[in-house]
């Protein structure tokens, strides 16, 4: 016989892999998923395969949509767009083009404008250090990958490092000195 633990996992799981399976993403109210958490407390194990069950649908719905919001990109892609934002990675500069994590300070007054960009700089006049403050001008572009079977899933890593689009620079100029709570980072990039 299966402990119970156990039992609400395989439930948990159903409701993972269900969703999974669905064509579209559902947009579940958290109501739902309160009852559905509620359901495990009922003493009949019925009603806690149930709530195992909706819990796990509810749980990958929430981080599913937490992670990729596909209609808010039409909000801004292909918009050249001015920010100001802080160099949020040591950049890899590579043979006339600088590339880095640009966590945005400022932005325009778009819904759902993206916080972390990956942004490249092509034929850059100064060189950029961790943490200097930038006004950017931008050219935005949502995060895409290819659907290749075993290979590297660009889109996959750039959900995983928190980077909700890409972008290159029209122009940009530093606008402030580095604070000294980016002392690690900037060491770091003495290194290299």
């Amino acid at each position: 016989m299966l402990s119970t633990i156990y039992i609400f996992a395989l439930s948990f799981l159903a409701g993972n892999l269900t969703l999974h399976a669905l064509p579209v993403l559902p947009q579940l109210p958290g109501s739902v998923c309160l009852v559905c958490a509620l359901l495990l407390f009922v003493p009949k194990l019925k009603w806690r395969l149930l709530g195992g069950f909706c819990l796990g649908l509810c749980w990958t719905a929430y981080m599913a949509s937490s992670q990729i919001d596909i209609e808010a990109t039409d909000l801004w892609e292909g918009e050249t767009v001015e920010v100001v934002g802080r160099v949020a990675s040591i950049p890899i500069q590579r043979v006339g083009r600088t590339q880095f994590m640009l966590d945005v300070i400022e932005a325009p007054a778009i819904e759902h404008f993206p916080k972390r960009i990956r942004t490249s700089i092509y034929k850059y006049r100064e060189p950029i250090r961790v943490a200097d403050i930038l006004q950017i001008e931008l050219k935005l572009k949502a995060r895409y990958g290819f659907i290749n079977p075993h290979t590297f899933d660009y889109e996959r890593w750039l959900t995983m490092q928190g980077i909700e689009a890409t972008a290159y620079a029209i122009s940009y100029r530093k606008q402030d000195i580095a604070d000294s709570g980016y002392a690690i980072p900037r060491w770091r990039q003495q290194l290299f």
